[in-house]
């Protein structure tokens, strides 16, 4: 019985663990879950907005990249916002200001978390690799 409960902790522990609860407590993360989601809608709505204006600005041709970006952004921002309108509002402004915050830039840190690991993939192939001298 006693290995049971610990089994279930574990799983519960583990379910917890996954994605932002790494880097915030369920019962925090709870209370700031409609500032972050409102947080990425509006890094999704700017980012759309940029590149519609980067798309005006080349009047050259047309650059398919900013066209497919625009068409993904638009409808993934309108999921995000409605999403956030159906979480629990958010009780401490405190809270609410972190977790905008997070969810804006939460794009960067992906970004930059790829890129170090590429980095270090990069440098360890490197260095384990490296051509002899003469």
């Amino acid at each position: 019985m006693l290995e049971l409960r610990a089994a279930a902790g574990v799983a519960r522990a583990t379910t917890n663990a996954i994605g932002i609860y790494l880097l915030v407590p369920r019962r925090i993360w709870d209370g700031m879950k409609r500032a972050f989601l409102f947080g990425l809608g509006t890094f999704l709505i700017l980012r759309t907005i940029l590149n519609i204006i980067g798309t005006l600005v080349e009047h050259d041709e047309l650059n398919p990249t900013n066209v497919i970006g625009t068409l993904v952004l638009i409808p993934v921002s309108v999921i995000v916002i409605r999403a956030a309108r159906r979480a629990p509002p958010n009780y401490s402004r405190l809270h609410a200001i972190l977790g905008w915050l997070l969810g804006f830039l939460m794009v960067f840190a992906v970004i930059a978390a790829i890129g170090a690991i590429i980095l270090i993939i990069w440098g360890g192939a490197y260095t384990q690799w490296k051509p002899s001298g003469p």
